[in-house]
Protein backbone atom coordinates (compact mmCIF):
# COMPACT_ATOMS: atom_id res chain seq x y z
CA UNK A 1 0.00 0.00 0.00
CA UNK A 2 1.45 3.34 -0.74
CA UNK A 3 2.65 6.23 1.71
CA UNK A 4 1.15 9.11 0.71
CA UNK A 5 4.46 10.70 3.30
CA UNK A 6 6.60 8.75 1.41
CA UNK A 7 5.62 9.78 -2.02
CA UNK A 8 5.60 13.36 -1.38
CA UNK A 9 8.91 13.16 -0.15
CA UNK A 10 10.38 10.97 -3.09
CA UNK A 11 9.61 13.77 -5.01
CA UNK A 12 12.12 16.26 -3.37
CA UNK A 13 15.45 16.21 -4.33
CA UNK A 14 18.55 15.32 -2.41
CA UNK A 15 19.34 18.68 -0.83
CA UNK A 16 15.55 19.51 0.06
CA UNK A 17 15.43 16.11 1.38
CA UNK A 18 18.14 16.54 3.70
CA UNK A 19 17.02 19.70 4.64
CA UNK A 20 13.60 18.23 5.64
CA UNK A 21 15.27 15.16 7.85
CA UNK A 22 17.05 18.34 10.01
CA UNK A 23 13.63 19.88 9.87
CA UNK A 24 12.19 16.81 12.17
CA UNK A 25 15.35 16.09 14.19
CA UNK A 26 14.89 20.04 15.03
CA UNK A 27 10.62 18.95 15.54
CA UNK A 28 11.50 15.99 17.68
CA UNK A 29 13.55 18.02 19.61
CA UNK A 30 10.88 20.85 20.29
CA UNK A 31 8.40 17.84 20.88
CA UNK A 32 10.59 16.21 23.91
CA UNK A 33 11.94 19.78 25.24
CA UNK A 34 7.60 20.42 25.21
CA UNK A 35 7.63 16.78 26.72
CA UNK A 36 9.71 17.58 29.57
CA UNK A 37 8.53 21.04 30.53
CA UNK A 38 4.91 19.36 30.96
CA UNK A 39 3.61 21.15 27.78
CA UNK A 40 3.20 18.42 24.63
CA UNK A 41 -0.80 17.46 25.12
CA UNK A 42 -0.52 14.62 22.60
CA UNK A 43 1.93 12.20 23.43
CA UNK A 44 1.91 10.72 19.95
CA UNK A 45 3.16 13.42 17.87
CA UNK A 46 6.93 12.07 18.93
CA UNK A 47 6.10 8.77 17.71
CA UNK A 48 4.97 10.77 14.28
CA UNK A 49 8.13 12.55 14.38
CA UNK A 50 10.28 9.86 14.99
CA UNK A 51 8.52 7.64 12.12
CA UNK A 52 9.03 10.58 9.39
CA UNK A 53 12.55 10.86 10.24
CA UNK A 54 12.90 6.88 9.93
CA UNK A 55 10.95 7.44 6.35
CA UNK A 56 13.32 10.35 5.10
CA UNK A 57 16.53 8.63 6.24
CA UNK A 58 15.26 5.65 4.55
CA UNK A 59 14.37 7.53 1.04
CA UNK A 60 18.61 8.92 1.15
CA UNK A 61 19.54 5.55 1.86
CA UNK A 62 17.91 3.97 -0.73
CA UNK A 63 18.91 6.87 -3.05
CA UNK A 64 22.49 6.59 -2.01
CA UNK A 65 22.80 2.43 -3.06
CA UNK A 66 21.14 3.50 -5.99
CA UNK A 67 23.90 5.59 -6.96
CA UNK A 68 26.70 3.51 -5.71
CA UNK A 69 24.52 0.32 -8.14
CA UNK A 70 24.52 2.83 -11.05
CA UNK A 71 20.82 2.67 -11.56
CA UNK A 72 19.24 5.80 -10.23
CA UNK A 73 15.37 6.07 -9.01
CA UNK A 74 13.37 6.56 -11.02
CA UNK A 75 10.62 9.16 -9.71
CA UNK A 76 7.33 8.57 -9.45
CA UNK A 77 5.25 11.07 -11.95
CA UNK A 78 6.47 8.54 -14.69
CA UNK A 79 4.17 5.40 -12.90
CA UNK A 80 1.04 4.64 -14.90
CA UNK A 81 -1.65 6.04 -13.89
CA UNK A 82 -3.86 3.65 -11.81
CA UNK A 83 -7.03 1.81 -13.50
CA UNK A 84 -10.85 2.89 -12.92
CA UNK A 85 -13.66 0.57 -12.23
CA UNK A 86 -16.29 0.92 -14.66
CA UNK A 87 -18.61 1.26 -11.42
CA UNK A 88 -16.41 4.23 -10.16
CA UNK A 89 -15.78 5.43 -13.73
CA UNK A 90 -19.60 6.02 -13.69
CA UNK A 91 -19.77 7.75 -10.43
CA UNK A 92 -17.30 9.94 -11.55
CA UNK A 93 -19.07 10.93 -15.27
CA UNK A 94 -22.76 11.21 -12.72
CA UNK A 95 -20.74 14.04 -10.68
CA UNK A 96 -19.33 15.71 -12.87
CA UNK A 97 -22.90 15.58 -14.87
CA UNK A 98 -24.84 17.26 -11.95
CA UNK A 99 -22.19 19.70 -11.46
CA UNK A 100 -22.78 20.58 -14.73
CA UNK A 101 -26.71 20.95 -14.58
CA UNK A 102 -26.20 22.33 -11.32
CA UNK A 103 -23.96 25.34 -12.98
CA UNK A 104 -26.21 25.73 -16.00
CA UNK A 105 -29.32 26.27 -13.43
CA UNK A 106 -27.72 29.10 -11.25
CA UNK A 107 -26.80 30.88 -14.43
CA UNK A 108 -30.55 30.66 -15.70
CA UNK A 109 -31.76 31.70 -12.39
CA UNK A 110 -29.64 34.43 -11.68
CA UNK A 111 -29.88 36.74 -15.45
CA UNK A 112 -28.17 39.82 -15.77
CA UNK A 113 -30.00 43.43 -15.75
CA UNK A 114 -27.77 45.42 -18.65
CA UNK A 115 -27.82 49.24 -18.09
CA UNK A 116 -29.71 51.28 -21.23
CA UNK A 117 -27.62 52.82 -23.52
CA UNK A 118 -28.78 56.05 -23.36
CA UNK A 119 -27.91 56.47 -19.93
CA UNK A 120 -24.67 55.53 -20.77
CA UNK A 121 -24.29 57.98 -23.54
CA UNK A 122 -25.63 61.01 -21.28
CA UNK A 123 -23.50 60.56 -18.50
CA UNK A 124 -26.58 59.91 -15.53
CA UNK A 125 -25.77 57.13 -13.45
CA UNK A 126 -29.04 55.50 -11.95
CA UNK A 127 -28.62 53.75 -8.39
CA UNK A 128 -31.83 52.40 -6.12
CA UNK A 129 -31.44 55.08 -3.47
CA UNK A 130 -30.62 58.33 -5.51
CA UNK A 131 -30.00 60.05 -9.06
CA UNK A 132 -27.07 61.96 -9.37
CA UNK A 133 -26.36 63.85 -12.52
CA UNK A 134 -22.69 63.75 -13.47
CA UNK A 135 -22.45 66.15 -15.81
CA UNK A 136 -23.10 69.11 -13.25
CA UNK A 137 -20.44 70.55 -11.37
CA UNK A 138 -22.02 70.74 -8.28
CA UNK A 139 -21.64 68.19 -5.24
CA UNK A 140 -24.82 66.87 -3.46
CA UNK A 141 -24.44 67.99 0.18
CA UNK A 142 -22.84 65.82 2.33
CA UNK A 143 -23.39 65.08 6.40
CA UNK A 144 -20.46 66.92 7.56
CA UNK A 145 -21.88 70.17 6.01
CA UNK A 146 -25.51 69.42 7.54
CA UNK A 147 -23.26 69.02 11.60
CA UNK A 148 -21.34 71.87 11.64
CA UNK A 149 -21.84 73.57 14.73
CA UNK A 150 -21.25 77.90 14.20
CA UNK A 151 -21.88 77.82 18.35
CA UNK A 152 -18.29 76.95 19.51
CA UNK A 153 -16.64 79.33 21.94
CA UNK A 154 -12.86 79.16 21.45
CA UNK A 155 -12.18 80.02 25.57
CA UNK A 156 -14.32 76.97 26.64
CA UNK A 157 -14.03 74.67 23.83
CA UNK A 158 -10.63 73.41 23.55
CA UNK A 159 -11.33 71.60 20.59
CA UNK A 160 -11.74 74.88 18.37
CA UNK A 161 -8.66 76.48 16.94
CA UNK A 162 -7.30 79.81 17.80
CA UNK A 163 -4.76 81.54 15.94
CA UNK A 164 -3.60 83.63 18.77
CA UNK A 165 -0.73 81.01 20.12
CA UNK A 166 0.68 80.94 16.46
CA UNK A 167 1.11 84.52 16.03
CA UNK A 168 2.64 84.55 19.55
CA UNK A 169 5.38 81.85 18.99
CA UNK A 170 6.00 83.72 15.68
CA UNK A 171 6.72 87.04 17.35
CA UNK A 172 9.54 85.19 20.01
CA UNK A 173 11.21 83.61 16.96
CA UNK A 174 11.55 86.93 14.77
CA UNK A 175 12.91 88.68 18.08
Amino acid sequence: MPNPLADEARQLDDAALRDAVNEAYRELFNLQFQKGTRQLQDMTTIKRARRRIARLRTILRQRELAVVAGAPIAPLSTAAPAAISPQRQRALDAREAAQAAQAAAEAAAAPEIPLPASDIAEGVATDAVATVDLASSEAPPSDADASTDTDTDPDTDPSAASDDGDTANADKETD
